[in-house]
């Protein structure tokens, strides 16, 4: 037999934890940073915008006005990503693994 609890509280008065703090304010393009689009398929874009207050970076994949995935990239990290992207249109084609790059090399 299941029992209900002796003491009910709405969910909004449970304690907050880090991953359900209030979402800050989307905003339809980025202040500071860039949109790019699909060639693909014009209703899919990525969207780089800084935000200082937390020193990151955010990628964002949309999808129309929907935000369908995003990822912070540190500050700090953000120089690897950009030598890749550099290493890469140079012809250097580099592999990151972890805090490693490497250099694949091509057979002919």
């Amino acid at each position: 037999m299941l029992t209900r609890p002796s003491s009910r509280r709405p969910l909004d008065a449970l304690p907050r934890t880090a991953d359900d703090q209030a979402m800050a304010e989307v905003t339809p393009l980025p202040l500071s940073g860039s949109v790019f689009f699909d060639r693909r398929d014009a209703r899919r874009s990525m969207r780089v915008s800084w935000h200082a207050e937390s020193k990151v970076f955010v990628i964002s994949m949309w999808r129309d006005d929907v935000c369908i995935a995003s990822f912070p990239l540190a500050a700090d990290e953000a120089a690897r990503f950009v030598h890749t992207v550099v290493r890469s249109l140079a012809g250097d084609d580099p592999v990151t693994i972890g805090q490693d790059s490497v250099t694949r090399s091509h057979s002919g």
